[in-house]
């Protein structure tokens, strides 16, 4: 069997452990979540449908540290289903695309992270599904970040300003 590791410095992890636990909490919580886990046991909710699920409704995710995905199977279909039509419809971009917001090239795109197989990622609008444009994995992980919500990247835009 798999063991499963958490890493307490990743965002996901921590809402994967518990929404309501923090990084000041007993330790002993976060091993027993783990071991929940790892035996298959205890609930999770869903960041997409909101709906509390058995952890057997969630992928494992890996990539060096190992833990269940924020997102349940079902949604994670919809959403490759999406993509998949999505690619159909609109393909890659050209040879000498560039990231529409940082600029980067497909060249230093693709040299962004080790696991990168393309180096651009399909953006589109989560709840509309409609296709917006293809971005690298920085900025894609950015807005992400941001739950896509404008305010949010305003507000963090004026953060930054007033930063010095």
């Amino acid at each position: 069997m798999q063991s499963l590791l958490f890493d307490m410095n990743d965002d996901d992890v921590k809402d994967d452990l518990d929404s309501n636990l923090t990084s000041t909490q007993d330790t002993s919580r976060i091993t027993a979540a783990g071991r929940q886990a790892r035996e298959g046991s205890g609930t999770k909710v869903c960041i997409k449908c909101n709906r509390a699920l058995p952890f057997s409704c969630f992928r494992k995710r890996g990539g060096g540290e190992v833990y269940l995905r924020t997102e349940c199977k079902d949604c994670t279909k919809v959403l490759n289903d999406t993509r998949r039509q999505l690619k159909a419809i609109h393909g890659y971009p050209p040879e000498d695309y560039t990231c529409p917001i940082c600029g980067l090239d497909r060249y230093t795109a693709k040299g962004q992270s080790a696991i990168v197989k393309h180096p651009w990622v399909l953006d589109h609008d989560h709840k509309s599904k409609e296709f917006r444009g293809w971005l690298c994995q920085k900025c894609n992980k950015g807005l992400g970040a941001f739950n896509d919500n404008v305010n949010m990247l305003w507000n963090a835009i004026e953060y930054l300003d007033n930063e010095d």
